[in-house]
Order: C-alpha cells, then structure tokens, then sequence
C-alpha cells in the first residue's frame, strides 16, 4: 500500500458516499419531497453525511418510501459494479488497487452497516416501512418500558397504544434487542476513543460516551420508578424481581473452584553438545557410549599440529624480544625504540598464552553430569575434526521438565510446591504429573519457546521484533516445573519438545474479589499520563 493508493482509495470513498447520499435525495426529489438540508455529521468525532428525508412520511405509498430508503444502498451497488469493470480494464497501479477496494470491500461495509435495523440507519427505516410502523423506535421503545415494568413491578399500566397483539410482540422483542446490542456498541466505541485519542481527551470522550448514551437511559428510567413507587406494591413479581437480582449478587460471593490452564512445553532432562575446541586430530577416546561422567571427566584429545607449529613461532618470537630487551641498555639505537619494542613484546606475550590455553583445551572434558549417550560415528584416534562437528551428547539423569506461562492476573493463583498434570497436545502422548519447583520473578520480556506464539499458531498474543525476537503482547511470567515420579525414559531430548498445557486445581477464589483485583490493576495501569 502506497501513499497515492491510500489517497485514490479514501478519495473515491468520500465519492461512494456523496453519491449513497444523493441515491436517498434524487427519489425524494423525484416524489416531490422537500429535502431541507444535506452535509455533514460528527458521530463521536467521526464525519458522517447524512441527507434529511424526514418528509417521506408525506408519501402514501410504501414503494415511494422503500424508493427513498434503498437509494444509497443502490447506488453504491451499481458503483460496485462499475468499479469492477474498471478493476479488470486498468493495469496493475495504485488506481487499479483503489477501485478494486471500491469493488470488493467497500460496499460490504455500507451493507452489514446500513441494513443494521438498531441503529437509524437505511435498514431501520427500511423495517420501519416493512412493518407498516412509522416512528419505529419510539414506539418500540415505549412498548419495551411499558413491558419491563409490568414484569419486573407488577404495574398493571394499559399498553402505551392499541395494536395486535403480534404486532406489540415485535416491537417489544425490537426494543430489547435494540437496547441490548447498543449497550455494547456503546461500550465499544467508549472504550475505542478511550485508546484512540491521547489519554486525556480518550478519558473525556470515554466518560461522555458511557454517561450519555448508556447510564443517562438508565437514570431516566429509574427516575420513573422513584416516582411511581407508591404504585409498586409487594407482590410475586417484585420477589421475584429482588430475587433475580440478589442471585447473581450471591454468586459473585460465592467462592469458585479455580481451574487454572497454562500453557506449556515439556522438555527432555538437560543435555550438552560435545565439540571440539577447534580442528584437529583426535588423539585418544576416553568413552563409550552409554558411560556415565561427572562434570569435568576427559572425554577426549584432540591434537593440532597447526597449534603446535603456531605456538612453536610465537614461543621463538616470544624468545627474541626477551633477547632484544636485554640488550637495549648497551645499545643506543635499541635504546631509541625501547617503546616500540615493550608494546611488540606486550603483544608476543599475550599471542603466546592465547595459544597455550587453546592448547590446554584439546583434552575435552565433559561439562555436566549425566550419561553419554551419542557419539559420532567412526570416531577414533587419528580421525580428523573439525569445530562445527558434533563428538558426543552427554545427557543429565535429570527428571523431564515442563516450562509453563501464565498471566499476572492470575500469578497470585500459584504456591510454591503446587502439584498439577501436563497433558500434551499429541493424543497418543501420556500425561505427565508436574510439581512446580520455581517461578522466575521477572516478567517474560522475550519468548524463548516459539511454539506458544501467536506468530507460530500458539494459544499466547506475541509479535515479531527487531532481530527476529518474539516479544509477548501480555505480561507474561515463567514457571518451572518437574515430572513426579523422575521419568528418564526419554531416548533423545533434542527430538522431544512436546507443547501441550499444564492443569492445576488451585482451591477457590471469590469472583467480587477477581473482579476488585482486575479493577485496581486496570486503574493503576492507566493512572499514568
């Protein structure tokens, strides 16, 4: 995506939606309606065009009216249809790119958009004239609150107007649904201009957006039922009102079973790659495979003549330096460079011991305790080697471990010594009982298992960052945790990686005390600004 292609496709994107909006006005105009005012709207601070229609209820005929509302949506369809003859006429350029979204993509969002019924948009207007019901909201709304209090307060109020009964259904079953899906539409756009805009005036716009179109409603509502409280009186369906309400109220006290799901990687026991410290001829062989070392035991001695031609030259370098430096008191012209010959001999010297030290590595030791069980093949003395070539695996006699990743929220769930069975993703894979040995206090900043990740079609959110690192979205932290009773059945650890999670029944918790907790944190982590 180029620049000029975002541009071509805003650009006819505005031009799509002039020409929705002149779809609704033409065929008004056509009926001889008067159209008062066309332009521009700000829907929380997002442009919208809008076309006054208002006087389409002055036409008798329903196909008048369903004329006006499908205008826009018409128009954009045949716009559609144009651009994609378009699409497949131009060549491959950033035009071609932004007509294809006007073919493809733009005109699926004006149709799941305006043929929504629950918002004033086409598709409201449209179910208005299906039904035969002008002024639908208002009317659905009045239906939905007089039904609401007779259910919930027992007020034998009459209906707010006569109509069959399966026409007060449906307006009644509208207004539930229409107030359902805005609350949470409502709270979506809340908490989206929240994150949008700079956090002060994201905070102004959330508080506007939850105080305005979702608790004002609510207050005006309850400010009916104050006013009418002399006319509620006890009876079966306040105390079944009182007793709805106060049910999910018990519940969030009541203390839940925690089950706790974590995603994990079971890991072979700890093992090291045996390499030689640099190319050479093996000398001597110390073992065999299925030997057991400890830390430090000889494994092998590797020779390097070039080594010992190397350490050879610098010895004798070494050697004349030490002769020149003994003679510079007697010699004036030696006496003149004594700077330049101290670094040259600084130099030998270091170059000399480097090479002894390579030297003191040609006998290979093992680095940590356990049992050899790999050794290249054919390897014996006089085989030539070099350092990319693999001489031995030494596994530890170590149980299986499992690393497991869980949430902040959800870290004060765990306890030191906390039992729980790993279960694999691979169904013929057995289970594994697991005692949680350690929890690293640090947060996870980068992954080191990418068969978790997101990026690599695991269960936790993470992103690919500079140097190829994975990084997680989620505050992640690290458990570690060991097979109870040892298990050491596993032949080669560097082929067994298996991903699968960890289940621990951690007691129970309070969810008003969860949901307290989630508050704080949230508070807390944007308090900042």
């Amino acid at each position: 995506t180029t620049p000029t292609g975002l541009g071509l496709f805003f650009g006819f994107l505005g031009f799509s939606k002039m020409l929705h909006e002149l779809g609704h006005a033409y065929p008004a105009k056509h009926h001889g309606l008067n159209i008062p005012t066309m332009g521009v709207a700000f829907l929380v601070l997002w442009p919208v065009l809008f076309t006054d229609t208002t006087e389409a209820w002055k036409l008798r005929f329903r196909r008048q009216r369903l004329a006006i509302v499908i205008g826009g949506l018409t128009v954009e369809l045949a716009l559609a249809l144009f651009a994609t003859l378009l699409w497949s006429l131009l060549p491959d350029s950033p035009l071609r790119g932004a007509v294809f979204m006007l073919a493809a993509v733009t005109w699926i969002g004006s149709l799941a958009i305006n043929l929504n019924p629950f918002m004033r948009f086409d598709g409201y207007y449209l179910l208005s004239d299906l039904w035969n019901v002008p002024n639908l909201e208002g009317r659905a709304f009045a239906m939905g609150r007089w039904r609401m209090r007779a259910f919930l307060w027992g007020l034998d109020d009459p209906p707010p107007e006569k109509m069959p009964d399966r026409q007060r259904r449906r307006l009644i079953l509208y207004a539930y649904f229409t107030w359902t899906y805005r609350f949470f539409l409502f709270l979506g756009i809340a908490l989206l201009v929240y994150h949008f805009f700079f956090k002060l005036l994201g905070l102004f716009l959330f508080v506007v957006e939850i105080v305005w179109f979702i608790l004002r409603p609510i207050k005006n509502e309850m400010n009916v039922w104050i006013k009418r409280r002399k006319d509620i009186v006890m009876n079966w369906r306040i105390a079944r009102t009182l007793l709805l309400a106060m049910l999910p109220l018990g519940l969030l006290f009541l203390p839940v079973p925690i089950s706790l799901h974590l995603p994990s990687v079971l890991k072979g026991a700890d093992f090291s790659r045996v390499f030689p410290p640099l190319a050479g001829r093996i000398e001597q062989v110390f073992v065999e495979r299925g030997d057991r070392v400890n830390v430090g035991d000889p494994l092998f001695q590797v020779a390097s003549p070039d080594l010992t031609q190397r350490i050879t030259e610098a010895k004798q370098k070494l050697n004349v330096l030490e002769l020149q430096k003994k003679r510079q008191s007697g010699n004036d012209r030696l006496r003149q460079r004594q700077e330049v010959l101290e670094s040259q001999y600084l130099e030998a010297r270091v170059r000399y011991r480097g090479l002894v030290h390579q030297e003191s590595r040609q006998r290979i030791v093992s680095p940590i305790q356990g049992t050899v069980t790999e050794l290249m093949e054919n390897i014996r003395p006089g085989r030539w080697v070099n350092e990319t070539q693999v001489l031995a695996l030494v596994v530890s006699t170590g149980a299986l471990r499992v690393d497991a990743y869980i949430t902040e929220e959800k870290l004060r769930y765990t306890a030191s010594h906390m039992t729980g069975q790993f279960i694999s993703d691979i169904p013929e894979s057995p289970s594994y009982p697991v005692r949680l040995v350690a929890i690293n206090p640090a947060r996870v900043a980068v992954m080191e298992d990418p068969y978790l990740t997101s990026p690599y079609g695991g269960p936790l959110m993470s992103r690919l960052a500079e140097g190829e690192q994975i990084v997680p979205e989620d505050a992640l932290y690290r458990l570690h945790w060991r097979v109870t009773p040892p298990d050491t059945g596993i032949r080669d650890p560097l082929r067994h990686i298996e991903v699968g999670e960890v289940h621990v029944h951690s007691g129970a918790s309070v969810r008003i005390l969860d949901f307290l907790n989630y508050v704080f944190a949230v508070l807390i982590r944007e308090s900042g600004f």
